[in-house]
């Protein structure tokens, strides 16, 4: 148990020395990896969900795809197709980009309910079946599912069994309190361990709520900051986070 802690300590420090600002999500993913779950992050584009999942694959030395969810995505671009090889005279099965260790459903809400259910069967029985022939992912397997909030349009309302994938659902409620916010706020909060040592900028930038100091209506939606970079006050709001 003692090795299991201590395996487990260096994998999220490993983790943390390139995604910063988040080591509760961290930590919470690494659980849903260690636990056989799936992580679902309700957020905006750009706060470093991919650069986590790419983090933890590269942590574990495993294999990661990201699969991103449009409108027209069909079920089949996400477990596979067979497909007739006319060389060999038969089908041949091509997988899809959840043949991975970590895989990365980014915008998961944006697509059909038909091609969410997709990811269901992965998800619970880590095989894939397609033409009646069931397809093993490899090992380890884990989902990063991210979402927009359900203000922004053309999203989708997830269905109840790919909205809780425990014990991942721990991660997106600590995203909602607004670490994530912190993360976006500080900029480059997301980069390698060599481009933070030698970036002074934002070692020295700091940002801090506003107060609303524009009379808000709704002050836990309100993202306006101010920084000391450049030295000149620059003054950004950014609203509707969810």
């Amino acid at each position: 148990m003692q090795g299991f802690a201590a395996l487990a300590a260096r994998l999220a420090e490993n983790v943390n020395s390139v995604v910063l600002g988040k080591p509760q999500v961290v930590r919470l993913a690494l659980t849903a990896l260690f636990a056989q779950g799936h992580v679902l992050l309700e957020d905006v584009p750009g706060v470093g969900k991919t650069t986590l999942a790419r983090a933890i694959a590269a942590t574990v030395k495993g294999r990661w795809r990201r699969i991103q969810f449009t409108p027209d995505l069909l079920p089949s671009d996400v477990s596979g197709v067979t497909i007739f090889n006319q060389a060999t005279r038969g089908f041949e099965f091509h997988p899809g980009p959840v043949f991975a260790n970590i895989v990365i459903a980014d915008e998961i809400n944006r697509a059909s309910p038909k091609t969410q259910s997709a990811l269901l069967e992965v998800m619970e029985e880590r095989t894939v079946t397609v033409d009646g022939v069931r397809h093993p992912v490899p090992q380890p397997f884990l989902v990063v599912a991210t979402q927009n909030p359900v203000e922004m349009d053309g999203t989708y309302r997830l269905p109840g069994g790919a909205a809780r994938p425990v014990p991942g659902e721990a991660v997106r409620r600590v995203s909602r309190r607004g670490g994530s916010r912190w993360m976006c706020l500080r900029g480059a909060t997301v980069r390698s361990p060599r481009g933070a040592a030698g970036d002074r900028r934002h070692r020295t930038r700091s940002v801090r709520w506003c107060g609303c100091p524009g009379g808000c209506t709704s002050p836990s939606r309100c993202t306006r900051t101010r920084s000391r970079w450049p030295p000149r006050p620059v003054v950004t709001r950014r609203c509707g986070w969810g």
